[in-house]
This record gives structure tokens, sequence and C-alpha cells, in this order.
């Protein structure tokens, strides 16, 4: 097996001056966007042969354009918009757009297409990991049992297509998050980033093989999750109590648990604490507080479970994620 798609591609934009490398250590390479193309950061993690995985951070950029490739790999490609905007323009007639929370399933079996990328304050994973790859993880005992499986699953997540964008749902997103947030510096870190990777690649596929429910909620009932939604947000450190919020909504406890978890796959609790620790990152980046201060803006009055929680969600403890540049 040869991990060379993602590679060829990283020399090309080099080759063509888009990027310049900044730094390599043993977990990857880092590259910056050349200032006469636009601005932002992009790191290439080293995970092994035949999976790659980069993360786009604020990357505004125009017209980069990548060569065709050619390779005898199948390779599923998954990109997930973290926020801002990236468009692919894929020959002379078809463009797609990602935004906030969208992700795109790309096949490729033989050959990868042209391809004309722009993007505004793009942050954004993105994954490719080769069908021999995960063969391996399972095992020879598995291989038969793997081919159609993971076939019958490449076809359920692009729906007989070769390349589709669509929504991510909540548990996509919020495990998206988490890869898009964790990193290593010893083994044991890094295992858990690679579990964190598989972690993700199952939710896509579980996600898309799903049956969606959301076909049989009413508008109206789809408001009133959005507003319990909504207020969830506003409300982050002193949620209310279920029976509070299908007061305030208009409806009863059962309805909204069940409505809520069929719309975001998550029951209610879950959202709160995923969207209490995504806030905690922001605060730990952008603001001067200590750690103590920023959980309890979030709603953690103890600053070890804050800590505990936080380790769990991003594979690091608060302080170190705070020492990241």
């Amino acid at each position: 097996m040869k991990r060379n798609i993602v590679g060829s591609y990283y020399r090309s934009m080099v080759d063509n001056r888009y990027l310049y490398q900044a730094a390599s250590d043993c977990s990857g390479i880092s590259y910056q966007v050349n200032k006469e193309y636009g601005v932002g950061s992009i790191r290439r993690l080293d995970l092994g042969d035949g999976l790659d995985v980069s993360c786009w951070d604020a990357v505004s950029a125009e017209r980069l354009w990548l060569n065709n490739l050619q390779s005898k790999q199948e390779v599923l490609e998954i990109i997930y918009c973290h926020g801002g905007q990236m468009t692919v323009q894929i020959g002379d007639d078809q463009e797609l757009v990602l935004a906030e929370d969208d992700v795109l399933f790309y096949y490729h079996q033989q050959a990868l297409p042209a391809v004309v990328i722009n993007t505004r304050m793009y942050s954004g994973v993105s994954i490719h990991v080769h069908r021999q790859y995960v063969q391996q993880l399972l095992g020879t005992a598995c291989a038969d049992r793997f081919n159609g499986q993971w076939q019958d699953n490449i076809k359920t997540m692009l729906a007989n297509k070769p390349l589709v964008v669509r929504r991510a749902p909540l548990a996509l997103q919020l495990t998206a998050r988490k890869l898009q947030a964790a990193c290593w510096n010893d083994m044991k870190t890094y295992l858990a980033f690679q579990a964190k990777i598989m972690e993700f690649l199952s939710s896509c596929m579980q996600n898309e093989a799903r049956t969606a429910p959301t076909g049989t909620l009413t508008q109206a009932d789809r408001e009133i999750v959005s507003k319990a939604q909504q207020y969830l947000l506003e409300h982050l450190a002193e949620p209310p109590s279920i029976k509070k919020l299908a007061w305030i909504c208009q409806t009863n406890s059962d309805k909204l648990q069940k409505d809520f978890k069929s719309v975001y796959h998550t029951t209610l609790y879950s959202y709160v604490r995923a969207k209490r620790l995504e806030k905690s990152q922001q605060l730990l980046k952008h603001s001067e507080d200590s750690i103590a201060a920023i959980a309890n803006q979030i709603g953690y009055t103890n600053p070890s479970k804050f800590a505990s929680a936080f380790r769990e969600y991003t594979g690091m403890t608060p302080s170190e994620y705070k020492k990241i540049d």
C-alpha cells in the first residue's frame, strides 16, 4: 500500500507556491498559505501507511488548482467543515460548497479529477482512508465479510453517487469537533487520537446507514425542537430541567426528548455537555480568564470535574490545550 495521493496533492501545492512548509515533527507537517494566495495554516498528520488526516485552520485562499491524479487504491475521502466555507470546482460543470457542519463523502478507485479550491476562513478536517487500511485492522479472518460490508456502506453513504455533500447530524458534528481539537505528544495520546479517527469513520457509516426519523415529525414538532435547541445554547451555564424546558416550549417532557433525539441523534443532556465543552475550547484560546473561571462560565462549579470532562472530550487537559499555539 502506498500513501501517495494526499502527498502528491501537498507536493503540488508546495510546487505551485500555494503553501510552504513551516514546521515538521514526529506528529506531522505544518504548512502556511503563501501571502500572495491568502492566509491560514494546514496541519498534515503522520498516522501511517493508508491513512491521512489534515486539519485546516482559518484558511482563506483563491484558485488553488490541483492536477488530476491516477491511483490504483480504493480510498474513501471525508471532509468535515468546522467553520467558514470551501468551494470545490470539479471540471467545468460541477461545483460543491461546504459550509459550517457540512460533510463531504467521496470514494475513488482509479483517478482523482483536477479540482479548483476556494476557501473563506475555512476550518475543517479531511480524512483519506484506504480500504486495505481498515481491512488490515480487522484481520484476515473477517476479510470476506468486510469486503461486502465495506461496499454496502460506501453505497449507502454516497447514495450511489461518486461524491455527495450533506448536512452532518449532530452526533457526527460532535465526533468531528473532537477530532479537530485532538492532538498527541506521547504514545497514549497518539493511540487516543487514532481511536477518535476510527470513531469518526464509524460514526459516518452509522449515521448514513440510519434511516432518518425526522420525516415523521411535523413542521410544528421541528420548530419546537429548534426552539429548545436555541434556548439551551443561550443558557448553557444554567440549563433548565427537561420539565421546565418542555414547559417553555409548550410541549411535554417525553415528546420533547424523543423529538430532540430524532433530529439531533443525541440526548438533551449530551447536547448541553458537548456544547459547554465546545464553548470552553473557544474561551481557553481567546480569553485571559483562569481555567476555574472558564469552568464556572460554562456551568461547572467544580474545576476538577470540568478538567475530567474536557480531557475525555479532547484527549488533553485544559491547561495543555491552552498552551497550544
